[in-house]
């Protein structure tokens, strides 16, 4: 655990060599704290802290700025942080989604470009937490990763039946942070026999099938070749050699596909895009090929059901408890409830949807506006969350269509 300790304080000196003053992103998770931690116990005496900047939100189940703000208070860093409003949100939206250059549709761009923004006002260069926790086995998918290799011939049985239950008792709470339900729901909807395709699956923003009929006319078999093919070979061949590697092979997968083309994408153009270079010392090479040299079985516990232990051990004694206990907590909003009939997203995002002038200018193939029209009923009477995918077709049409 020291050596943990001390690579990462290592990696976070590197990372802090500038010619401006460095900033940081914090959150209320463990990786920005951890990162905060290690600029504390490096600075020389007498040399102010680095300034963080947090974002927080209206909704509490997706606030995380007043733990973010009690840790900058334990390491008596300035902290500065700015509420995401309604109001916020739409004055936002094109210049968040501008600044993406071509389609992604990964709905936190609109807080990652708030956040940037605010400590654009005041630094060229900040720090960020990520890299973590596909380094770190940080997400709980790798649990369930886990839990599927080890009962896969019983949980396959389930994964016929509980989607409906699961999907019946989600509906009381689609609106909040990822509730139990809508976790078990994602168990076994988006079952699938390899282990690598499941994992895609899981980490997607929809329901492969949901996504699918969006398309009646292409073949299943086309997309899921098209998929198979985004693995990597280090993940595949990891996998092929050691069955049981299967979250050390998944983490190789999120290495290579979530981590570089979602997660570092976004707050890339949204960061550049407002002149702010965000560094994620998690990312250095060095910290980084120390990580990969760990196997999963170390960086998680010895049945890989527990996120992040090695880490959370190696920083006793360097962050409050507060922090060292805190689950998971992703970077979102409330877009599901932004979305429901008197969200303030629903009238733009319909509007645009509905749209036939619009679907007329989009490429081929092109998606049913007949599904589309179901999807957008079914999720404002609150009967189904389709907001990632409703957000997903929204960004799509955007990008073709604006001018």
């Amino acid at each position: 655990t020291e050596e943990v300790w001390w690579q990462l304080s290592e990696a976070v000196k590197r990372s802090r060599i500038a010619d401006v003053p460095v900033g940081l992103l914090l959150s209320g998770g463990l990786d920005s704290s951890a990162i905060l931690a290690a600029v504390s116990a490096s600075n020389p005496k007498g040399e102010s802290p680095t300034h963080c900047y947090s974002l927080g939100f209206e909704s509490t189940d997706f606030d995380e700025s007043a733990a973010a703000e009690n840790t900058a208070r334990y390491f008596q860093a300035p902290f500065t942080k700015e509420i995401f409003t309604q109001t916020q949100l739409l004055a936002s939206l094109p210049g968040a989604l501008d600044s993406l250059d071509q389609p992604l549709a990964d709905p936190s761009i609109l807080p990652t470009y708030l956040v940037a923004r605010l400590a654009a006002r005041n630094h060229k260069v900040v720090l960020g937490g990520d890299g973590g926790d596909e380094l770190w086995g940080g997400y709980p998918t790798y649990s369930a990763d886990r839990l599927a290799y080890g009962g896969a011939p019983i949980l396959r049985h389930f994964a016929a039946v509980l989607p409906t239950v699961f999907r019946a008792l989600g509906r009381a709470n689609q609106d909040g942070y990822f509730p139990t339900s809508q976790k078990i729901l994602r168990f076994f909807e988006r079952w699938d026999e390899d282990p690598l395709f499941r994992h895609l699956h899981w980490m997607a923003n929809s329901p492969f099938p949901d996504a699918l009929a969006l398309f009646p006319d292409q073949e299943p078999q086309t997309w899921r070749a098209g998929l198979q093919a985004c693995i990597p070979t280090a993940a595949s061949s990891l996998l092929r050699k050691s069955p049981a590697s299967v979250v050390d092979s998944c983490g190789r997968l999120d290495l290579a596909t979530y981590l570089s083309e979602d997660v570092l994408s976004k707050v890339d153009r949204a960061s550049m895009a407002l002149g702010l270079e965000v560094r994620p010392p998690f990312l250095d090479h060095v910290f980084a090929d120390f990580a990969l040299s760990l196997t999963s079985k170390c960086k998680m516990d010895s049945l890989q059901l527990k996120t992040k232990s090695l880490l959370r051990r190696s920083l006793r004694g360097h962050l409050p408890a507060h922090v060292l206990g805190r689950k998971k907590h992703g970077f979102a909003f409330p877009l599901a409830q932004y979305l429901r009939r008197d969200g303030p997203l629903y009238s733009v995002v319909s509007d645009t949807l509905t749209s036939t002038e619009l679907w007329n200018r989009l490429p081929d193939p092109r998606p049913s506006q007949t599904v589309i029209a179901g999807l957008l009923a079914a999720h404002a009477e609150g009967k189904r969350d389709h907001s990632r995918l409703i957000w997903s077709c929204y960004v799509w049409y955007r990008y073709f269509t604006t001018d």
